[in-house]
């Protein structure tokens, strides 16, 4: 498994969904209110979640984001293990 702290605060008072600080790598799920409709009807991240992603990188952790809509077509516990181990690579 990849051993993980949920809900971290970074010392710079950044919170992350999961995240091994040792590494400085965070997951972040990325829910309903992290994106809007973009002009042609696409979902776009808004602005704070891509300003939270630019600072935390900034401050050396690597971010990766898991979208909602993604997630949910997500079946079971052993496709979900496969795709945030694709993701963590």
């Amino acid at each position: 498994g990849w051993n993980h702290a949920f809900e971290y605060e970074t010392p710079e008072g950044l919170s992350v969904d999961m995240a091994q600080p040792e590494t400085k790598i965070a997951i972040e799920v990325d829910g309903p209110s992290h994106y809007f409709k973009g002009t042609n009807g696409h979902l776009v991240v808004n602005g704070s979640t891509k300003f939270k992603a630019r600072l935390l990188g900034r401050l050396g952790w690597t971010i990766v984001h898991v979208p909602y809509f993604e997630w949910g077509t997500l079946l079971d516990t052993a496709t979900q293990d496969s795709y945030l181990r694709m993701k963590l690579r």
